[in-house]
């Protein structure tokens, strides 16, 4: 873990050396980036949109800081603006790979709540819904693809 920490601190370096603007600071703290910084930045997936184009949903990882433990899960927002939103119900579990149905009605992705990665499936047309697992395979799934 270490020798990979440190080699992540190592390319984080040479990549803000690299990078134009790197090194010019943060508005925020009025300090410049840090390797640290770097190695714990989110990470954004590409986001897809639904069918009727009025939501995005993507993975984004994040790094914890102390332990740099990385947990990947889905984020949704209205294409009309508003605030980001986690996905509800699925804890700290990770989640990934997100999938629209054809009508837009179901958010299929992959989650490692059970204790293995399997698909899952949201009903978008009821508030409040909650994750439903929607396979139960003796191995993981790596991915889907609907149909």
């Amino acid at each position: 873990m270490r020798q990979r920490l440190g080699r992540a601190v190592a390319l984080a370096m040479a990549l803000g050396w690299a990078l134009p603007g790197a090194g010019q600071g943060n508005a925020n703290t009025g300090r410049a980036m840090t390797a640290h910084d770097l190695v714990t930045l989110a990470r954004v997936g590409v986001p897809i949109a639904s069918p009727d184009g009025q939501m995005l949903v993507w993975q984004q990882t994040e790094t914890d800081p102390a332990s740099f433990v990385r947990t990947t899960r889905l984020w949704q927002a209205s294409t009309k603006g508003g605030p980001a939103q986690r996905l509800p119900g699925l804890g700290h579990a990770s989640q990934s790979i997100p999938a629209f149905s054809a009508d837009g009605r179901q958010l299929y992705f992959l989650s490692g709540k059970s204790g293995s990665s399997q698909l899952w499936r949201l009903d978008l047309t009821q508030n409040g819904a909650e994750p439903e697992q929607a396979s139960r395979f003796g191995a993981d799934v790596a991915g889907f693809l609907l149909s």
